[in-house]
């Protein structure tokens, strides 16, 4: 709405002002630790900051309102200081739930006058321009769309349009609420405990005739599936209570039958229902055909990284260096998602060298400002920016990736190419598995992630494996990813770190097979996902080196054949090109075995089944008579 300042007596008309932007945010804590809840308030402030620059510049003449409004759940003291002197704290005298807790900050909030409310996850970390981002999708819809952040790295599987953001519900992670919605439709229902309330208020939304929508450039570093109910019963049975109670207040009895038989095979009294539940018109709007996802899914996640600790001792620096190339000034954004992927691990400190391709001063600088956008209090550790020189023409990632072998002075180090992420617990896991093994290296797996760059973002459709399992299939095709792998530097020769500086395809790849050829590796981590390696369909791939065609693949190709010469000259216990032609062998037998079972199924096999035996007692039976002469 904009509001019309009346003109003074004697003066001339002003310009009509619009008003500044106020949004509340609202984190409701249980027994959050100090280092989780510091991480939140660093993260908040650099968003909160970042937005009121972005409105300052578009409306000069509105001042921006953000307040910061804790509800404590739990029993552990809180001091709402680390999130700024004007952080408001509220006390539970018991566990309210999260639903019925946010609904008091929720009140509170758009009483005060506030446009949006912004329940956010105290285990979230927020990129600085996320903030930015959800409000502007808020903007185009005017108000009158639910928006969820979209969580990272790991991005949950549920579908929304790449075209016009709508999802089928948000989650209550990081979920923007308009007050014209709030006021249309009220909060979250407070019959639920925890589970599904944002589910249950997307569908009321929807069913008012507003929008859900899904924000993909607004990232919260939150680790998804690892806060899902697992082994813990008690969770588990809130987790079904709250999903039955869903389906009764939607009208769907056959769920509600499902989820008592979960309950009764678990040997659990289902929890007896509210004696008032609100009734809902436009039962259309909810989708219990895809079970307890409540929305169709783009993947099958992986399962999660196995609990794992590194040492701890004072003498023992746990420090990892991550070489980061970086040579195509255009890609900052990727390069901020890579940033923030790191700076989101839980095992710190990780010391980031961020090796650019020879770029201009302007470029050098947009890359300070992506890395300063960050807070690198400790334990991180801001990144070491270098500018390497390089020939003017041509690609010299092999250059980068020596000069951030020179640059590292931390035992251990890892590679993550500029536009890929690692999962929070990748690194410290990859560190566990090295420390606990005492190999030179140690491979995991990585996601290979099918995307199609969009407007600003890139709309992932499909993740998988890369398909591989030990070191013998490493020889025969690369299926370890740089960002997927940790390498001990006290056990390997410095000279076997290098990168052929002829190479700007396959050149990571040679060096591992190097590694993995000469010194003692663990591959008992594949099949865990520690990482994502991006592949996307317009070829910008930075193994393409943003090209895709004809002479590009024929590069490909002929460093490939070379590689493969290369492997002639590398030996173990016995030669590697042994082990390829053995692997390759073993490959070509699975497949046929696989064909033949295939063949056995069919109605044409079971048919002709008693000629084949007939045909092969006659060849027997001439055997036999060959052999008596």
């Amino acid at each position: 709405m904009l509001l019309q300042k009346q003109p003074v007596p004697g003066t001339t008309s002003q310009a009509p002002t619009i008003p500044g932007l106020s949004v509340a945010i609202g984190i409701v804590l249980f027994n959050n630790g100090a280092d989780e809840l510091t991480d939140l308030a660093r993260t908040l402030q650099r968003a909160i900051a970042r937005l009121a620059e972005n409105e300052a510049n578009a409306n000069p003449q509105g001042a921006t309102a953000v307040s910061i409004r804790l509800q404590n759940n739990g029993d552990s003291p809180i001091d709402p200081a680390i999130f700024g002197s004007h952080a408001r704290l509220g006390r539970s005298t018991g566990n309210l739930g999260f639903g019925k807790a946010h609904n008091l900050l929720m009140r509170e909030a758009f009483a005060d006058g506030a446009e949006f409310y912004l329940a956010l996850n105290p285990d979230g970390k927020l990129h600085p321009d996320a903030l930015i981002e959800m409000i502007a999708v808020a903007r185009r819809n005017e108000g009158r769309a639910l928006i969820e952040a979209a969580q990272f790295p790991e991005e949950p599987p549920k579908s929304f349009d790449a075209l016009t953001f709508d999802t089928p519900w948000a989650s209550g992670c990081c979920l923007l609420v308009p007050a014209r919605i709030f006021d249309s439709i009220g909060g979250f229902d407070e019959n639920i405990f925890l589970y599904f309330e944002d589910v249950d208020l997307s569908w009321r939304a929807l069913a008012a005739g507003y929008s859900v929508k899904h924000a993909p450039r607004a990232l919260i570093h939150h680790s998804w599936h690892r806060a899902r109910p697992g082994t813990n019963h008690a969770t588990r049975q809130v987790y079904l209570d709250a999903a039955r109670y869903l389906a009764k207040k939607w009208g769907n009895e056959a769920f509600v039958r499902k989820i008592e038989s979960d309950l009764a095979a678990r040997g659990w009294e289902p929890k007896p229902f509210p004696k008032l539940i609100p009734s809902e018109t436009d039962l259309s709007v909810a989708d219990f055909s895809h079970g307890l996802r409540f929305a169709s899914e783009r993947w099958i996640c992986p399962t999660p990284i196995p609990n794992h600790g590194v040492t701890r001792q004072a003498e023992v620096d746990n420090t990892i260096d991550i070489v980061v190339r970086f040579h195509d000034p255009a890609q900052i954004v990727r390069l901020s998602r890579c940033l923030f992927s790191l700076y989101g691990q839980r095992h710190q400190p990780i010391q980031i060298l961020l090796m650019l391709h020879g770029l201009v001063d302007a470029d050098v600088a947009a890359v300070d400002r992506c890395v300063d956008a960050f807070d690198w209090s400790p334990p991180r550790r801001r990144p070491i920016v270098t500018n390497v020189a390089v020939p003017p023409t041509g690609d010299h990632r092999s250059l980068l990736w020596n000069a951030g072998v020179d640059l590292g002075r931390s035992r251990y180090i890892g590679f993550c190419d500029f536009d890929d992420v690692v999962y929070p617990t990748g690194y410290g896991y990859l560190l566990h598995r090295i420390q606990f093994t005492g190999a030179a290296g140690v491979f995991a797996s990585s996601l290979h992630v099918d995307c199609t760059p969009m407007h600003g973002f890139d709309f992932a459709f499909a993740k998988r494996f890369i398909p591989g399992k030990d070191r013998y299939d490493f020889f025969l095709k690369n299926f370890c990813p740089p960002n997927s792998l940790l390498l001990d530097r006290t056990q390997i020769q410095t000279r076997d770190l290098y990168a052929d500086t002829t190479l700007s395809k396959h050149e990571d790849y040679r060096v591992f097979a190097v590694i993995v050829s000469k010194y003692q590796t663990d591959w008992a981590s594949i099949g865990t996902a520690v990482a994502e390696y991006i592949h996307r369909s317009d070829g910008s791939n930075t193994v393409m080196a943003h090209r895709s065609d004809a002479a590009s693949w024929r590069d490909w190709g002929e460093t490939s054949v070379a590689t493969r010469l290369f492997f002639n000259t590398l030996t173990t216990t016995i030669s590697v090109n042994d082990i390829v032609r053995m692997r390759d062998a073993e490959r070509r037998v699975e497949v046929a075995e696989a064909k033949t079972a295939l063949m056995q199924k069919s109605l044409s096999w079971r048919l002709t089944s008693p000629l084949r035996s007939r045909t092969l007692w006659r060849i027997q039976q001439r055997w036999r008579r060959w052999f008596k002469f």
